[in-house]
């Protein structure tokens, strides 16, 4: 063998362990990409639920800077049942 056919033979082996890393890559893009809809798609629903529940409370304001985390106000809820 010539050593010019070596260098292609090698550089087509480069090539094919190339291909592999972005087939891999392009799987991988896939599933994230699956993950994310689904995750967007629970984010929207439960979205439209809390506001669907503050328009039922009558709580809908303009600004919401000055709301409570979720957290806050489990641990009052908690509270006033500990009364």
């Amino acid at each position: 063998r010539t050593l010019a056919s070596e260098l292609v033979r090698a550089r087509m082996g480069e090539l094919d362990k190339l291909r592999d890393m972005l087939e891999k890559i392009q799987r991988s893009l896939g599933e994230i990409l699956a993950v994310q809809l689904e995750l967007q798609d629970r984010f929207e629903e439960e979205q439209e639920r809390i506001y669907g529940l503050k328009a039922e409370l009558h709580e809908v304001r303009a600004d919401q800077d000055d709301e409570l985390s979720f957290g806050v106000l489990l641990e009052m809820a908690v509270n006033k049942l500990k009364l």
